[in-house]
Formats: C-alpha cells, structure tokens, sequence
C-alpha cells in the first residue's frame, strides 16, 4: 500500500515538473477554445471555408481575454508553402456586444489563408499568457457571377433552368460578379466595374433564350447560363408555348439533337394574356404536329386527348400552363431539319408556336460549343496539352490583341477530321493554325498568324455522316506593348547581383515579352538604364519566342536609389516604350525614400499637390495653415519625428513583426509592404504658422547607423485665395454662371457686386456665391475683401463662350410670367402668370400645393444623350472630403453611371432622338412638408448631383402650380414629311421611364411644343422605323404613324401595331384624353374609382385607368349602368360620336331637327340605338370628324351613304377620327 502511495505520488511530482517546464506566456492549442469561438468560419485545415473575395470579416465569441489584446494575423499557403505573414495587426475589432468581436474587412492573399486571433488571457491561472485560435480559408481570384436580376423594377431574380417572362424585347440586367474585370451577355460586352455589371444591349427572340455570361479576370473566367423568356404581352389574342422539349430534349432556340433517335412525350409551358374574367374550360383543341422538312408525314399525332394540361403560379397580367403528351407517334432517326407546331385555345386567345430544330444521327460530328483557352502550355513533345489552363466560351465580334489564340471546339461524335479558315472581304486568307488535343480530349487549334481586321473564322468538323461548321466574328488588332515579367514600378533591391555582397533582394536583370514584334522589328529595341543604352538584339538578348533577359552586369546594374528603366523600340513603324522606376538601398543602411507636404486628408499618392510649390530640395511654399506630412522609410528599425526642433514622435519596428511599428502615437500612422517591410508614414494636421518657415525633421536609425532628412515648409499669408473659378483651368466656361469661392483668412466679409458672399461654417475661412446672368463674352468680377477697417478691390475675368452642346448649363429665375429662352433658343418655356413651384402630389404630376416657393433659381443643361450628365469636369464648390474638408478648387471628374445609361434607353425602340437632350430642373426642399415645420431650400442641379433615377418622384422634385408649355427646336435639316412623325419625350420620375408628350410642329421654325407640368429630361423624337400592319395599310398608314408619334396611341408588341383590332371604349376614352391634352384626375391608392370594372392598372398598349378616370369626371362619358363603364368591350360609332361631342364641346341642336337632317344625310337613322346620340352624331358630322359610307350596293347613279350608328371601328379608324379632332381642335 505504501509502495503504491509512493508511485502515486512520484508520478504527480513528474507531471508538475513538466508543467513548470512549460515556458510562461503559451497556452497550448487544446484549450483555446474556452477563450475565443470563431463563428462564422472553418477552424479546420483540411476543410477550409472557401470564397472568391479577397476580403472577409470574422467573428468570434471570447471568454477570459483581455478586449485590448485581441488582434488577428494573416499567413497564407500555396501548395504548403509560405509566401506571405501579416505580423499581429495594429486593428482592433468591432465589438457587438459584452463577448461578441467582429475583425471587418480582413485582406486575403490567393491560396490558403490561416487567420490567428489572439489576446492575453485575463482568467485565473493563466493570467498574461498569449492565447489564439485560428481559422482557414481558401481564397482564389477567379471571377464568379453570384447574381443575376432584371432592371425592370422587380428585381427579380434569374437562376439556372428557371425561365423568367418579360415583356420587353431589350430588357436590362444587373450582374453581380465579385473579381471580375469584364463581363459579356452572350458575347456582347456589359458596362460596369468593381462587382457590378449593367448590361442593356439585349435583343431578344420571341420565346426562349438562352443567355450565357461570362465573368473574366485577366487570366480565368467563368461562365453561366440563364434563361428569358420574351413574350410580346401586347398580343393580346395569341398565347405562346416555351421551353418546349420532346423526349427530354429541348427545342427552343432551333438546337442541334444528337442522338440515335428522337422519341417520348412532347412537354412545355403555354403562356396567354390573362382575362377577366377567366374562360372556363382552360386551354382547349390542343394539338401538336411533328414534320422532316421536305416531307408531309406527322411524327407527333399529338390531338386534345393525348395532353395534360396544369395551371401554374403565374404573375399579374398573364396566365401560364405546363403541359404533358402522349409519346410521339414515330421515331425519328434520320438526318434533317424538323419543325414542331404546337397549337390551342384560350379564351379565344390561340396558342401559337413552331419550333425548327436538326436532327443528327449518331454517326454525325456536331460543334456545339466554341471555347476559349488562357494560360496554355504547348507541349514540349506531341499534341496533347497538360491540365492547367482555364476556358470560356470563344464569343462573336470578340477582339483579339495577341497572338496565339487557342481555340477549343465541343464536339459531339467525333469527327474523322478538323479545319478552321479566316475568311476577309470574301476572301480566303493564309492563316497559321497548329492541331493539338486539351487535356479533355477536345480538337484545340493554336491561331498563330491571322490577318489584322475583322475577319470570320470558319470551324470545320467532318464526319461519316457529313460535315458541322461554327463560325465565329472576331477583329484581330495586333498593338505592340513590350511586357516586363520580373520587375514591376517601384519595386525595391538591396543591390545587384554582381555585388559583393548582393544584399538579400538582388537585381538580377530584366526580363519580359515582346508582343506583336515582327523579327524586322528587333533591331530597334532598346534597353536604357541610368544613362546606359543596350541593343536587345545585337547584344543576344531575344531569345527565339520574343522573350528577353538582360543579366546584370557592369554596365547594367542599379545604382543607390531610384533607377529609371526605359524599354524602347518601334514595331512597323510604331513607337512603343515601356518605362518604370526601381529603388536600391542597402541592407545595413536606413533610407528615407520620399518627404513632401499634402493637404489634410488629401491620400498619399501624389508627390506635387498645386497646394504646396516646391522651391527647393525638401522645401515647400504653401498659403495653407495645416498639412499632412508623408514620409517613406525603408530598412529603418526606429524612427523620430521632430516639430521646429521638438520630438513629437517616435516609432520602433517590432523585432519579432516587422509588420508592426510600436509606440505610434498622436497623429504618426503608418502602413507597410509586406513584400519588402518598406514603410510609409504619415504625420496627420500639423498647423502651420501665420506665416514663416515650419521644419519637420525625420530621424531614421538601424542600430547605431543614423540618417536625418528635413522638410521646410514656408507659409506666405496670401491676401485670398480664389479657389472657383480655378484659373486659367475654368477661364473659359459655357454656363451662364458661376461658383465663386475665395479663400480669405481672417476677412470679416466678402461683397461680389452689392451681393455680400456666404461664408462657410467650418471654420475654413472660404466665401461662397454663384454669381449669375454672365453675358456672352468675357465677363469681369468684381469683389471687396472686407476685414476691419481695412478693404481690398479686386477682380477675375471669365469668359461665357455661350456654346450648345451637351455639358452647356443656365440657371435662371422661374418664368412666373411670359417666356424664357435658352440656348440660343433652342428651347424656351412659358408659364401663366401667378405661376409658382410646389411639390407634387402622390399621384402623376399633380399639383397639390403643400408649400409654395418662388425664387428658385432653374438649371438647365444639354446632356450627354447616352449617360444624361451635363458636367464632365466641375469645380467641387462646397463638397467635403472624408475628412470634412473643404473640396472647393480640387476640379473633379463626373464619371457616367451605367444606372443612368440604362435608365435612358428604355425608350420605344422605333422612335430616336431628333435634338439634343435638354435637362430642365427647379430643385427641390427637404423637410416638414406640412408647412408647420422648418425646410431647407436646394435649387436646381445637375442630374448626377443627386442621381436623378433615385430622386424620388415626391421628395426630390418640384413642379409648376400651373400647366405651361416647352418648346423645343429640333435637327434642321430633318424634311417636313418626318415632322408630322415627332413629339416631344419627357423622362417621367414618378414611373422611371419616358412618356411621350407629343406636341404641335411648326416647320417654319423646326419646334415643337408641348405641355409642362414638371421637370426633367426633355427631348424630341421622330419615328425611326414603323410597323408591317402600319405600313401594308392601304389608306391610313399617315395617320396611325402621326397619332401614334404624338403619345395619343400605343403599339401592340414590338412588330405589330394592331392596326385592325376594334378599338374599345376604354382605348378611346383614354385617347380623347390624351390628343385634347386635359389634365389627369384621379383619385389616390385608398379611395375607389368611379366604375367598379376598370381597375388600376396602366401597362395595357390600349387604355390607362387614369384616363378613364379623368374622362368620367370631365364629363367625357358615361357608364352604361350605375359605375359600369365596360372598358374592354367595343365602342360603336354612335357611342364614339357621343363622347367626341362632349369631349370638343361641340353644339348640339334641337333633336328633332337633326334627326331631319341626319335622314337626309344617311339611309340607317331607323339603326340609331339611343334617341340622346342624335344630335351628337349631327354635331361630329357637321364638324366634319366623322362622316357615312358609301352604300356600293343601292341600285341607282347617286351614291347614297350610311352612317352605320351600331358598327365598330378598327384601332386604324380611330386614328383617322383622332387626328381629324386634333386638327380641329388646333393640336396638331
């Protein structure tokens, strides 16, 4: 017992030991857990959470750390070995609560990233040790799409075989693709960067479409595939069958079917024009017919009872089915071109679809797919290429720059024998093409020589069943660039590699590529270094694939500090150059590489800001009163900062983190390279003097070895400073007015004429006022600078070039009364008198006076047509920094916004502009909107000032209280005959989209004029191209094109325009609305309309419920029961005469005598339906808006006429009687 208390014992002693062996300070990794949780990432090696961001944040959950002590270090992997460590980072985490951290926006390196969080342990027992966790995560710098929706409003998502509806041929999409340098809709090139993409060039077909995106980096892509489906809604009587396969196999989209043979059952989706109310009974008389071109038998033998047919979920305006046949009656097995029909009925809509698809037997080589390879390595020996590369899909009209280009082909069955040929003008060109085998087993073909200029290239299988081509467009520009491969600008050495010693990071010479230099070419290249020139190829530098290397040697070789390395040459008479900037410094002495003032905030990326003027090594002269100062240091391990002889700063590199500099207080931060542990600090707000010099001393030392280095910088207290205009860079602009801003420390007052300037409450000492009604010429500004007692005169000159193109501005007072031109004339608007500003209602350009404003100052611009920005390059006249610093004199440039391109062109695609594009806007006020609180006034601004798409159509606009007219003039040298054509177009806020207005023409003076009732963009468009209906109309193309151009009616779909369908009585009441011009009434989402049967829906081509609406209240017409109006139901030419009546305000006369006169007239008055339309009728035929028939059949030589009271009329009818009121009423 004794002998086993002893061992028991001897054994604990042991174990104690050990533990006081352990050095204090480590925790080992088994019990990090109780300290610290990562939530939101693997902790695990082997399985790494992955992403393609090389940003991520982590968080994590802590129990017995100090909050103070946690921070996170970085080392990644690739293939298992290092090649980067962050050090311990200086961020301090995001706390969410008592023990929730989370470490935001943490940088990745491609490969396997392992994230260490680590703190002190504060718990009892381990008290001061270092305690960590670690997670991992795989970062790879591939491009991926990870989003996809419709810039239609709906935001609707787009994901793989889920086929979305639209109704527009040219919709716009909204791809999210993270890393991605460029992005391409089926081959055609989308706008956008860093993750978003806009793509608007569209062009669907009617049914399926498939769309095929690939995100590209410089070196990968990746692609995916998402379906559209277009159906033309405006067709109101024919539905459309999609996404339509026979035995599994797809046939939209006139696809090549490889297989034995074709058979099974026919299924598919049918999609009609939803009704109201819904027919009964569903789709009937289904029937699919199956044909060989060039033959007459039916393999489908598909009738009503071989289907089922399955209502689906369906979205508001259409209804949608899925449908199942029977398996088809026959096999197909041979070669050829077939097309399937597919037919039905709903409701009197017919289900109208053929789909052509090829079949090819098994025998038969098909080219389904044309990819692109990168990164390829030929073989050293034979023809199959080693895995590695990556691909995507070769797209057509692509752009070739470099040579070799390796195109892979997708081959079903394979093919006894592979071609490509460039043809160029019609003609056959001599290529050079080498046949090799992807690692996949595919035909590859590397493109070594083509032709410049467009050219199609022209893919050949041959097979034993015959031949399959696929062509691609792309347009070969060979641009010479030479590229360097192990030097980059402003990379760092400790010497050359023939020193002794070289240091750690030697020069070892330079080497690159030469891309599209012809073996003519290379005599002319040039290396020069610091002065020393060497011939590339006479020297043997140029290796036979055009790579160089050029080994250091004595003559090329670095020399301490910066080195300029220049590579020169001329490729078929082109000059090309490459220039860069390298550093040497030594290992063992610390070097202050750069030194140079900034303004406060400004970031530190530019060595010659306008601000401070060098006037000598290290010195400066400035007006500001304070600075950044930027300094680099490189193999420096401590650092002094000394303000006019005080030390202020210093900061000592870690030993064990080279990464981290301790002790960096105050205003001293600081940011290092890992690839070399250079490091640039920053010494943030140093006040200057009234004036005299300031010094800022740096002091850089490795161990004994000390280096100092001096800035000087002088403040001259300048009387002012004017910061807008910037001269001479705004001396010339083509505005009616400009920002001034003067900077006057010290000034009590600013006076520009008997207008006393505003001064900025920041403390800045900056004036601000917008001097306006500048004259055409040169213009001179006068201003007293007012401080004390004292005063100072001065002035600038700036010149109105009174230009009329798009980035011209002018800004003028509201027009309450009478006329304002602008441009030159080429736009003018007219207000009635009394006329203010108000906000508009909730509903469509309503005029609901809330508060009412009448000193608004309205801009107007001449926007670019495609983006609508009217300023390029501005003067940020009272715009902030990050900082909060002023921005006034630092000119920016106004990018476009795909937003804004894509917003502009949702326009009718028939009509295109015929003047420029006008920006009119009267600003807007924020605040109480009730007129009891405080509000805050912003006068009229550009359109990209608060982006004009999201600018609410309430909140951010103003509109006239009174309706006035636009004027616009329009391209000269448009003829006559087009101007009936045209109308003036307004970019609508409250729908985001372009309402045409029409007008009335004058062709003496080339405008046209149009009602205002609020602001925006304004333009004039004229009919580019028609519809078939219109134009094979054999009496009324003229006036359907003229009514339609002036905004009165609407085309079916994008092909048809429905010239023959019978106009309804909620068409015309909504045209006689429109072509009369009369103001929308309509009541607010909440309150009921006047008839139960038209609903609050505006996407009909026929009629908008506003109008119906606003037509009832007018007295326009009338319900045919108690508040039932029967919109969709045709309207006879009795009801058309009555409406037309009231609307025209025509007089009507005594019933009884016009009905005398009607009988004298007509031989059908016995057909009038109602007693009350007589004399309305008398009064339209009076007026001449409408008139009778011919009766061809009567016997006798007089013609005799008919008015047909109970007839319909045709949506062709109503455009001749529309412009006959329009006429007369003077709209025209």
């Amino acid at each position: 017992m004794k002998a086993k208390l002893r061992s028991a014992y001897a054994l604990l002693l042991a174990i104690t030991l050990v533990i006081g062996l352990i050095p204090a300070g480590i925790v080992r990794a088994a019990d990090n857990d109780k300290y610290f949780h990562i939530n939101n990432l693997s902790t695990s090696a082997a399985s790494p959470t992955t992403t393609n961001s090389n940003v991520i944040d982590v968080e994590s959950t802590f129990s017995g750390v100090s909050k103070d002590s946690i921070t996170y270090q970085v080392i990644t992997k690739v293939g298992g070995n290092q090649v980067y460590d962050s050090g311990e980072m200086s961020v301090k985490p995001n706390f969410t609560d008592n023990n929730t951290f989370v470490f935001s926006g943490v940088q990745l390196k491609e490969g396997i990233n392992e994230i260490i969080i680590s703190g002190q342990a504060s718990s009892t027992g381990a008290a001061g040790n270092k305690v960590s966790v670690s997670a991992f995560v795989s970062y790879s710098n591939f491009a991926v799409i990870s989003d996809v929706a419709l810039l239609d409003g709906t935001n609707r998502k787009l994901y793989d075989n889920k086929p979305i509806v639209v109704t527009t041929q040219s919709p716009a999409l909204n791809i999210t693709a993270l890393n991605a340098t460029t992005v391409t809709v089926n081959g055609t090139k989308t706008v956008g960067s860093n993750g978003t993409f806009v793509a608007t060039d569209l062009k669907l077909n009617k049914g399926m479409n498939t769309l095929v995106l690939v995100a590209s980096t410089s070196t990968k892509s990746s692609q995916v595939t998402r379906q559209l489906v277009y159906y033309p809604q405006t067709a109101a009587n024919l539905g459309m069958p999609y996404n339509v396969s026979i035995g599994g196999q797809q046939v939209d989209e006139t696809p090549t079917i490889v297989a034995d043979s074709l058979s099974g059952k026919i299924t598919g989706s049918m999609i009609f024009n939803e009704q109201d109310p819904a027919p009964t009974g569903g789709v009937t008389n289904f029937s699919a017919t199956l044909t060989k071109n060039g033959s007459t038998g039916d393999y489908a033998g598909i009738d009503a009872g071989d289907v089922t047919i399955t209502p689906t979920t369906s979205d508001t305006g259409y209804k949608q089915f899925t449908f199942s046949t029977s398996a088809i009656a026959q096999s197909i097995t041979a070669n050829g071109t077939y097309t399937l029909s597919i037919s039905g009925n709903y409701g009197g809509q017919q289900l109208d679809g053929a789909f052509v698809f090829y079949f090819r037997t098994g025998n038969t080589p098909v080219i389904t797919q044309v990819n692109q390879l990168y990164n390829v390595t030929a073989p050293t020996s034979g023809t199959t290429l080693t895995a590695g590369y990556s691909s995507s899909v070769f797209p057509d009209n692509s752009t070739v720059y470099e040579l070799p280009v390796w195109v892979e082909l997708v081959v079903e069955n394979a093919a006894t024998d592979y071609a490509v040929t460039s043809i160029q003008d019609g003609k056959e060109q001599t290529i050079t093409s080498t046949r090799y085998t992807s690692a996949e087993g595919r035909p590859v073909f590397k493109l070594s020589k083509l032709p410049s200029g467009p050219q199609t290239l022209t893919f050949t299988a041959t097979g034993a069943g015959g031949d399959s081509v696929k062509t691609i467009q792309i347009n070969y520009i060979p641009a010479p660039f030479i590229d360097l491969t192990n030097v980059y600008d402003g990379q760092t050495f400790t010497g050359n590699s023939i020193d002794t010693p070289p240091g750690k990071k030697p020069f070892t010479g330079i080497s690159g590529r030469l891309v599209n230099f012809a073996a003519s070419d290379l005599d002319s290249l040039k290396l020069t270094l610091n002065g020393t020139v060497v011939s590339l190829n006479s020297g043997g530098f140029i290796s036979a694939n055009n790579t160089f290397n050029v080994p250091t040697s004595p003559t090329v070789k670095l020399t301490p500090g910066p080195n300029t390395i220049v590579l020169s040459g001329t490729a078929g008479g082109v000059p090309v150059k490459t220039t860069i900037t390298v550093y040497i410094f030594s290992d063992d002495v610390p070097v202050i590489g750069t030194l140079y003032p900034l303004p406060v905030g400004k970031l530190a990326d530019s060595t010659d800001d306008p601000m401070f003027k060098a006037s000598g090594t290290d010195k400066f002269t400035t007006g500001s009163s304070r600075m950044d100062v930027v300094f680099g240091l490189t193999n420096a391990t401590l650092v002094n900062v000394y303000n006019d002889g005080n030390l202020i700063a210093t900061s000592k590199q870690d030993p064990t983190n080279k990464l981290v500099w301790n002790n960096a207080t105050g205003n001293l931060t600081y940011t290092v390279n890992p690839l070399d542990y250079s490091a640039q600090f920053v010494l943030s707000n140093v006040t200057l003097p009234p004036s005299g010099d300031k010094t800022i001393r740096i002091e850089a030392l490795i161990g004994t070895t000390r280096v100092t280095r001096t800035l000087v910088v002088t403040r001259e207290l300048s009387q002012y400073s004017l910061l807008s205009p910037k001269l001479p860079n705004e001396n010339i602009i083509k505005q009616n007015f400009v920002d001034v801003s003067i900077k006057a420390e010290g000034a009590d007052k600013i006076v520009i004429g008997k207008q006393e300037m505003v001064k900025s409450k920041d403390g800045n000492d900056i004036f601000r006022l917008t001097v306006g009604n500048l004259k055409a010429g040169k213009n001179t500004v006068k201003f007293t600078i007012s401080q004390g007692t004292q005063k100072l005169n001065d002035s600038f000159e700036i010149t109105y070039s009174q230009e009329t193109v798009p980035g011209s501005q002018f800004k003028a007072a509201v027009p309450t009364s009478g006329k304002l031109n602008v441009f030159k004339g080429l736009m003018s608007i007219t207000l009635p008198k009394g006329t203010m500003l108000t906000v508009p209602g909730s509903q469509d350009e309503s005029t609901e006076a809330i508060n009412l404003f009448n000193s608004q100052q309205m801009l107007f611009g001449i926007a670019n047509p495609e983006d609508g920005r009217t300023v390029t390059t501005y003067n940020p006249v009272g715009e902030l920094d990050g900082t909060g610093q002023p921005l006034d004199g630092q000119l920016k440039y106004q990018s476009s916004d795909t937003g804004a391109i894509a917003t502009l062109s949702t326009h009718d695609p028939h009509f295109g502009a015929a003047s420029n594009l006008f920006w009119v806007d009267a600003g807007y006020f924020t605040g109480d909107q009730t007129g009891t609180g405080d509000f805050t006034t912003v006068q009229g601004s550009q359109p990209y000032n608060k982006m004009f798409y999201s600018r609410n159509a309430n909140s951010y606009w103003l509109a006239p209280t009174q309706r006035g007219t636009i004027t616009l003039k329009y391209d000269s040298n448009i003829t006559n005959a087009l101007s009936s054509n045209m109308g003036i177009w307004k970019y609508n806020p409250s729908t985001g989209g372009w309402t045409d207005l029409g007008g009335k023409i004058n062709t003496g003076s080339k405008t046209v004029t149009a009602t205002l009732d609020g602001f925006g963009y304004y333009t004039v468009m004229a009919l580019r191209y028609s519809y078939d209906d219109i134009i094979s109309h054999p009496t009324a193309r003229d006036d359907i094109e003229l009514v339609m151009s002036r905004g009165v009616m609407q085309s079916k779909e994008s092909g048809e325009f429905g010239v023959y369908e019978m106009m309804t009585r909620g068409e015309f009441a909504t045209m006689l609305v429109k072509m009369l011009d009369i103001p929308l009434d309509y009541p607010p989402v909440g309150e009921a309309l006047t008839f139960q049967d038209v609903t609050r829906y505006t996407a009909d081509y026929r009629m908008d419920y506003r109008y119906i609406e606003t037509a009832v209240r007018k007295g326009i017409i009338r319900g045919v029961s108690p508040r039932v109006f029967l919109p969709y139901g045709t309207v006879t030419r009795e009801e058309a005469a009555v409406m037309i009546a009231r609307a025209m305000n025509l007089k009507l006369g005594d019933q009884a005598k016009d009905l005398a006169k009607l009988q004298k007239t007509f031989t059908d008055t016995g057909s009038i339906a109602s007693p009350y339309s007589i004399t309305s009728i008398q009064a339209v035929v009076g007026a001449k808006i409408m008139s009778g028939k011919a009766n061809t059949l009567a016997t006798g030589s007089k013609t005799t006429y008919r008015f047909d009271p109970t007839a319909t009329f045709t949506r062709a009818e109503g455009a001749v009687i529309t412009k006959a009121i329009m006429q007369k009423m003077k709209k025209l």
